[in-house]
């Protein structure tokens, strides 16, 4: 299993100064270095400990509807089985859009 470090909102955001923002939908969107690994799964998480699945490189999810804007997200991403990933699984980015109101 391999997670990206958490992606907070910029001090400076807008969504930081107004407290009652809440989420409408998550845009997502990474690329991984090479071949996509047989069976790989990725979750998209918020700090408040929801998750939602992942169903493609790029997407959009109303799964965090209606919490709060200013939480931070994370990528997990993960294969199941024993052993190590060859060729080992490499992010060579990624990016969270949050739509709020």
């Amino acid at each position: 299993m391999r997670s990206t470090p958490a992606l907070n909102p910029p001090a400076s955001a807008p969504v930081m100064q107004t407290a009652s923002a809440s989420i409408d939908s998550v845009s997502w969107n990474y690329r991984l270095y090479g071949p996509q690994p047989a069976g790989l799964q990725v979750r998209l998480c918020n700090t408040n400990n929801r998750c939602a699945e992942l169903d493609g490189a790029s997407g959009q999810t109303r799964a965090f509807y209606g919490q709060s804007a200013q939480s931070a997200f994370q990528m997990i991403f993960f294969v199941e089985g024993k052993g190590r990933l060859n060729p080992p699984l490499r992010i060579i980015s990624q990016q969270i859009i949050v739509n709020y109101r």
